[in-house]
């Protein structure tokens, strides 16, 4: 018997940080499938009953390894991810995150390093809502 509920085509939720310092953005490679080997943004799926703003500070600690100091609403871009084959909808929150002086440390588990990349440089990015927001991040605020 079928999942009624699981015919939804709802969007799961997800938060991306915009990492900005000297003009380029924080990006981080991918180590896993799906992507691997691709560009991609801090971030990832809210849990339940976090806020927004609560599951992109878990994220930020656990994929650099370092605090938000603040966190600025950018948008909410409609997207797709991909699980095991399957593409499904996802809607990303993205903000605008100081981080200040701290230096990322990445967790291995997802990426495999970090850098600091203009926008041009990163036009093998995973994620097409991300692609939707490096775009943005080039035209109106670099």
């Amino acid at each position: 018997m079928k999942c009624e509920l699981c015919s939804f085509e709802n969007p799961k939720g997800t938060v991306t940080a915009v990492i900005i310092r000297d003009g380029r953005i924080l990006a981080l490679k991918r180590a896993q499938d799906p992507f691997k080997g691709s560009w991609d943004l801090p971030g990832g799926y809210m849990e339940k009953g976090e806020t927004p703003k609560q599951a992109l500070a878990r994220e930020i600690r656990e994929e650099l390894g370092i605090e938000a100091r603040s966190m600025t609403y950018i948008s909410t871009v409609p997207g797709t991810a991909l699980w095991k084959g399957e593409i499904f909808p996802v809607i990303s929150i993205f903000y605008l995150v100081d981080i200040g002086e701290q230096n990322p440390i990445v967790n291995l588990e997802e990426n495999s390093w970090s850098q600091w990349l203009s926008p041009l440089e990163l036009s093998d990015i995973a994620w097409d809502s991300n692609r939707k927001m490096v775009e943005w991040v080039r035209d109106n605020l670099l």
